[in-house]
């Protein structure tokens, strides 16, 4: 390899360490802000999905406890309107109006008894119009009419006007309120007296105990006449209504401490033991009791299943962004490995270009040596050519040397003899000569084998 190449092979290298280094550095600092920004992203995402969630969980909180209530209330209703047509219709019979116009009072009692028996209401009893109590089903303290009509004046008034009287009774002692339906006997035009129902709201307060939530009944001034909380009853309920976000301070010794609204819903913190969480507040109107039913659900669950939302969407932002993560960092392992392969590439093919380089400049030189080879071959050929001419000249040399030698001989022996003849009969020697002439026969004969040959 020539220094031409090896400094632009160093420089290669240089470049690419210079290049990698800038480019891992500028990868740690894509990668913080990458890091930071992906971190705020999730936070943000978790926390628009627990407000979201939590909005959902408290819409859906929202209705189940709305279809609750609404059992409740209508069960309620359904409870008293059961008993306010009872005096009505027992108003109504033959041995009722006797009682009343006979002061029947063992009579009274008895049916009083079998009606409270049958109809399940905590008394009966029937009242004449001076208020004198003629009968009831109870002879205890319990009994209402014993107590006295203050107890159950409204109810009275309205009886003493012809119409239905109705009458909430909150309890002395802390127990559950009744409730008291008062219609008037009469028979044409004379006034016999009044009967009287009243109901316990206990049953209803046992069916309340079965649901989870907390449900409380007020009458139109606010005060708790039934509840699941026995703790509540008598209770003020603060039903002051705010337009506003914002927290107003409840009443001294209510249900409700403090109430607000938040993401359109009614959130209250009732009185301890129970203001350690918030409580979602639903109300329904009871138009013909005049009363109100609400109901307050627990909305812990919904703020655990709002964080558990959250958790899970971090959890999903936190998977993604590693699986975004395990793609970026292998796309930047690809295109390193290329870039890479593109410096050994350049590398690689400089090194073929020299190899190239020096392969041509060989081949160059084996072409002129070719050249130099082929020059000496056609002289080696061209000497060959000259020697097999020589070789062949000096056969035929040798040959007609032979040739004359074959040719020559005979002739100089047939010469010799000729000329000895021709001096032997010169000299008159003429049998000699004859002689010498047939010595020269044989000779004769070799000549013209070699003639013929």
């Amino acid at each position: 390899m020539s220094r031409e190449a090896l400094r632009l092979v160093s420089k290669l290298n240089r470049t690419s360490d210079v290049n990698r280094t800038s480019r891992s550095e500028r990868w740690q600092r894509v990668s913080s802000v990458a890091l930071v920004t992906f971190a705020v992203f999730a936070l943000v995402v978790a926390w628009v999905v627990m407000q979201l969630s939590g909005q959902f969980y408290m819409a859906d909180l929202q209705t189940r406890s709305q279809e609750t209530l609404s059992v409740q209330a209508a069960g309620l209703e359904k409870y008293l309107d059961k008993y306010r047509l009872l005096p009505p219709l027992l108003a109504r019979r033959s041995d009722i109006v006797q009682i009343l116009a006979e002061d029947e009072h063992e009579r009274g009692q008895n049916v009083a008894k079998v009606i409270a028996g049958m109809s399940g209401a905590q008394e009966v009893w029937f009242q004449k119009p001076d208020g004198e109590i003629v009968a009831s089903n109870l002879i205890d303290n319990a009994s209402m009419a014993e107590r006295g009509m203050s107890s159950y004046a409204d109810a009275l008034k309205a009886a003493r006007q012809g119409r239905l009287g109705r009458q909430l009774v909150l309890s002395r002692n802390g127990g559950p309120a009744s409730y008291v339906f008062i219609a008037p006997v009469r028979q044409g035009e004379q006034d016999y007296g009044f009967i009287a129902v009243r109901v316990s709201l206990e049953e209803v307060e046992q069916n309340w105990a079965l649901s989870k939530d907390r449900l409380v009944a007020v009458d139109q001034n606010g005060i708790v006449v039934a509840t699941n909380q026995s703790s509540w009853r008598g209770e003020r309920l603060f039903a002051q209504r705010t337009t506003r976000r914002g927290r107003v301070s409840g009443t001294q010794n209510g249900v409700i401490d403090q109430r607000w609204y938040d993401l359109d819903f009614e959130l209250v913190r009732l009185s301890p033991p129970f203001n350690k969480t918030n409580f979602q507040m639903i109300e329904q109107e009871l138009p013909v009791l005049n009363w109100k039913v609400v109901l307050f659900a627990d909305t812990s669950q919904v703020r655990q299943q709002s964080i558990w939302a959250a958790l899970v969407a971090l959890l999903l932002c936190v998977v993604s962004g590693g699986l975004f993560w395990m793609a970026g960092e292998r796309r930047r392992r690809l295109l390193e490995r290329i870039r890479q392969d593109k410096v050994y590439a350049a590398r690689l093919e400089e090194r073929v270009h020299e190899r190239t380089r020096e392969l041509s400049n060989m081949n160059a030189l084996l072409a002129q040596e070719v050249k130099e080879r082929e020059a000496a071959e056609q002289e080696l050929q061209q000497a060959q050519a000259g020697l097999v001419q020589s070789a062949k000249l000096a056969t035929l040399g040798e040959m007609s040397a032979a040739i004359s030698h074959e040719f020559n001989q005979p002739l100089g022996a047939i010469r010799t003899h000729s000329e000895n003849a021709q001096v032997l009969i010169e000299t008159g020697k003429s049998d000699r000569a004859l002689k010498s002439l047939a010595r020269s026969s044989p000779w004769w004969n070799v000549w013209r084998r070699s003639v013929r040959f």
